[in-house]
């Protein structure tokens, strides 16, 4: 019996074992050791872009936190970095987990893992594209990346960004409860996109394509596209999706129209723009049809209540001549309120005739910091005000 009891015990051990085995530990992850206002094994640019200092009041977990200050707009100076962590596997998927408090709208801050061989040789790094947004409580930032070929080891870092239209010389927040596993993290299943939008941390929802025409989408750079539902108060919410890290296969088109029920990835928020940066492939999609357009008009008294819509503004028209010309901002009017149109490189648009005369024009309604903006996506969202929309004859 005691043999069988010592077998039993022994298993449990081993099984223990082999589970934390599983996780990498952050150094100092918690920033529960300091010296003067430096946190142990945590690295600030050299350039002197970013200074942490110890904090015991806005705390996630255990006694203290660190406060990180960016004092630059120059991003590259704003790193902050944990010592190498050994005991990487080249081809596993790791996941790191960061706790953020960030309610300084001049700022944010985005997850890095950067990854080196046996003797500390720089490899390369996987930029999250996830960042923390303006708010009174925690979020949480998750980002999944594998070891490429010859990692044995990896920083985590943190990089400072400013938001230039808030920018008033600094900007600050707070990080706690860094942890780094091979667990796959489990995301949280969100009923409707509204909801979403104020969501934090990994999570999943189902919409419909409103965006994008071929796998690339509106932006190829990022692979934007955006999905949309009934949820919201004016009978509609949207969300961008970027799929930075090419999770979608390259064979995958999506069509306006096309439903998504596996939509993964971590809501972030970029110059005011609600996203999720996807962490897997959405899959195959599902039939639909596409919604039609919400007609607005202007000025746009809260851009937060539709950013990421399908709009339609009557009525518009610009003094810009000749082509559309890729990432480019047009100023077009309703004769009394201004509205951006912008062309991303992905837009069918591009090197058309820009249009003279009054149009109605249809597109994702957008912000970029305090800019409200809207993207057309192809060539039949430019419509003349006599309601011909097959106005291009070329």
């Amino acid at each position: 019996m005691k043999k069988r009891y010592f077998s039993i015990l022994t298993a449990l051990f081993l099984t223990l074992v082999w589970g934390l085995s599983l996780a990498q530990t952050v150094p100092n992850g918690g920033f529960e050791n300091w010296i003067g206002d430096d946190a142990d094994n945590w690295t600030k640019d050299s350039a002197g872009g970013i200074e942490d200092y110890q904090e015991t009041t806005i705390v996630h977990g255990g006694s203290s936190s660190a406060k990180l200050v960016i004092n630059t707009q120059t991003q590259a100076n704003c790193d902050y970095y944990c010592d190498n962590i050994s005991g990487i596997t080249a081809g596993t998927d790791y996941t790191v987990h960061v706790w953020v408090y960030d309610n300084d709208p001049a700022g944010r801050v985005t997850v890095v893992l950067d990854w080196y061989d046996a003797s500390d040789g720089f490899l390369s790094s996987n930029y999250s594209g996830i960042y923390s947004t303006d708010g009174t409580t925690w979020e949480e930032l998750v980002y999944t990346a594998t070891a490429p070929t010859n990692a044995a080891k990896v920083s985590v870092r943190l990089r400072g960004y400013d938001v230039s239209a808030n920018w008033d010389g600094d900007a600050e927040f707070y990080v706690d409860d860094i942890t780094l596993s091979t667990a796959a993290p489990t995301p949280t299943d969100v009923a409707d996109i509204n909801a979403a939008r104020a969501a934090s941390g990994l999570i999943r929802i189902t919409g419909t394509v409103t965006l994008v025409s071929d796998y690339d989408g509106l932006d190829s750079y990022g692979h934007q596209f955006a999905v949309q539902d009934t949820s919201g108060t004016d009978g509609q919410s949207a969300i961008i999706i970027v799929d930075s890290d090419d999770k979608i296969s390259d064979s995958t088109n999506y069509t306006v129209g096309h439903t998504l029920t596996n939509v993964t990835g971590n809501r972030s928020s970029y110059h005011g723009m609600e996203q999720i940066v996807l962490t897997e492939d959405p899959g195959t999609p599902g039939a639909g049809s596409a919604p039609s357009p919400l007609v607005v008009t202007l000025p746009i008294a809260d851009i937060d209540a539709i950013e990421g819509e399908l709009i339609r503004i009557n009525g518009l028209s610009t003094t810009a001549t000749g082509t559309w010309a890729a990432n480019t901002n047009y100023t077009f009017s309703d004769g009394v309120n201004d509205i951006i149109v912008r062309i991303e490189n992905g837009c069918e648009l591009v090197g058309d005739p820009i249009p003279t005369g009054t149009v109605d024009i249809i597109g994702i309604a957008w912000q970029y910091d305090s800019a409200n903006q809207i993207e057309p996506r192809f060539d039949s969202d430019i419509i003349p005000s006599t309601g011909v929309e097959d106005w291009l004859l070329y």
